[in-house]
Formats: structure tokens, sequence, C-alpha cells
């Protein structure tokens, strides 16, 4: 199971559901996670609890990570034998070329692809215009191929700019299984029920030119307040 999304949808928190959910049905459950980063902080907020997890840092699963994905599957697979191996992409990854690595031949014996999952804040999507042309293509290619669409943080806008926005991504992505979530949640066997979108041909090719990663180490602690209005206006938002 393929999972992907801008940053800030709320992956992470929706592959914590998904681990409780999976495990609840006693079967055994192995992560993949990307991070763009050199740090893996999304690693570090799922609640493991000895649960297999390969991290992949400092570059994206859908590019320069990618053979790294095929790789990392066929150890997983010889080392746990799990029922369910879930993915999340790193926040600017292009899901196609994650699913490519995923059906390497190497792979086919043992691998199926359940689900491919965006994941996308309702909130984004209603303001995708004030973003630049390079990342509302990015989030747009996040969602074509998805089998599944869970638009997260519904409560973040007034009823009817959300009712709006949610009947606009029905019309854009008809083929997709939409779900509406608050914090992501939602059940595996709902994401488990195949309804394939996705498709090799032709697919759009996205950049990463435009987006970038900085990475300071602090030694000393922060005032939250202060820390937020310094990142809001360091990337330019008023």
């Amino acid at each position: 199971m393929i999972i992907t999304g801008f940053l800030g949808t709320g992956k992470t928190t929706l592959m914590n559901h998904l681990i409780k959910d999976i495990r609840l049905q006693h079967k055994k459950v192995a992560i993949i996670i990307n991070e763009f980063g050199q740090r893996d902080i999304d690693a570090s907020l799922i609640q493991s609890d000895n649960l297999p997890i390969n991290k992949m840092t400092n570059g994206c699963i859908c590019c320069s990570l990618k053979e790294d994905v095929t790789k990392q599957l066929h150890q997983i697979y010889l080392t746990y034998q799990p029922d369910i191996v879930l993915i999340e992409c790193s926040g600017v990854s292009h899901p196609l070329e994650v699913l490519d690595a995923c059906l390497n031949p190497v792979l086919s014996p043992f691998i199926t692809i359940k689900s491919l999952i965006g994941i996308i804040d309702l909130s984004q999507f209603y303001n995708i215009k004030s973003y630049s042309i390079d990342t509302q293509k990015l989030l747009q290619v996040q969602l074509k191929y998805c089998s599944h669409i869970i638009v997260n943080k519904i409560d973040l806008l007034e009823i009817n700019q959300s009712l709006q926005t949610i009947q606009t991504i029905k019309d854009e992505y008809n083929k997709a299984n939409i779900f509406c979530t608050t914090y992501g949640k939602i059940n595996y066997n709902d994401l488990a029920k195949t309804k394939q979108v996705f498709s090799e041909a032709g697919h759009d090719s996205i950049k990463h030119r435009h987006i970038f990663h900085q990475y300071y180490s602090i030694t000393y602690p922060l005032d939250i307040k202060s820390f937020k209005y310094w990142i809001k206006h360091w990337i330019g938002y008023t």
C-alpha cells in the first residue's frame, strides 16, 4: 500500500491509524518511510512498538532513491514476511514512479499492490491557486492516479467552503474512491478494496528543482510562537 501526499497533509497520522487497525486484525505490518531531508522526523512519530521500519532519507523515493525501494522491499520480505507493507512517500514524490519501483519483476512473486492512496489537506486544496505553478502541478499529479483519495482536515474550513471544495475534488478525480476525514481516521479495510486508477502510460513528469531543504541543528530552547512567526515570514507568508 503506497501513501502519497504533499507536505503537511497528515500522512504520518494516517499511518498510525492504519498500523493500529492492521494489528487489531492480527496481521504483520512493515513500514518504509521516505524523508526528503536528512533527518527521519516522520519515522520518530510512528507508533512503532518494535515494528519493522525502513528509513530512506536525504532524497526522494521516486527518483534518487527509486532503486532502493526495490531492494528494501525484497529485504523486508526475506527478513519479516509481513502480510502488509505501508510505504509513506516523501511530500514531493510522484506516486507512479514509486509504483514502478514496487512492480520490479524481482518482486512480482510476492508483492501485490493493493492501493495507491493520496491524502490531501482540504484547506490546501481550497487555496491551491496561491501556490506556485510547479507546486500546483505536484499536488494534482499526486492525486491524479490514485485508487483512493483521503480528503483530510475537513474541519479546518467553513461548512460551505468544505462542501464546495469536496465536490470539486469528487468531480476532478471521479475514478477514485474518496473518503473525508479528520485526523486521518480511516479503516484499513476501506483502503484495501482495490479500485485501480493508476496507469503507466504517458504519465506526467514532475521536477523537484523548486523544492529544497535545509537542516539546522539548534542546541538551545526556542520560543514556539517566535519560531512560528520566523518560519512564516522566512517563507514569504503574511
